[in-house]
């Protein structure tokens, strides 16, 4: 673990408090007739919303990172976009007046 510099005191958490939490989480939702019961109640919506932002949060510089390197990516293959005011091209043929 220090090889990969990975933190213990989440491992450790998540080994003991790992199984208490599946097995409170699984009697609760044993207690209603669905899940879906379960998870639109208010409190646990809310919960659910909040561990998705901080997921969401966590997860956003990696997403830009990506973003990024595909547009680089891309800029490369088709070269660089033009820069100011970019003026699309005129028709031409039978309705041109130039």
């Amino acid at each position: 673990m220090k090889r990969y510099n990975i933190p213990t005191t989440p491992l450790v958490l998540g080994l003991i408090l790992g199984l208490l939490m599946e097995l409170f989480f699984l009697t609760s939702l044993a207690s209603y007739l669905t899940p879906a019961e379960f998870l639109l109640r208010p409190r646990t919506a809310i919960i659910m919303g909040i561990g998705f932002l901080f997921l969401f949060w966590s997860l956003w510089p990696s997403i830009k990172e990506l973003v990024r390197d595909e547009r680089k990516r891309r800029t490369i293959e088709t070269g660089p976009e033009p820069k100011g005011r970019h003026r699309p091209a005129e028709p031409r043929g039978a309705g041109a007046y130039r």
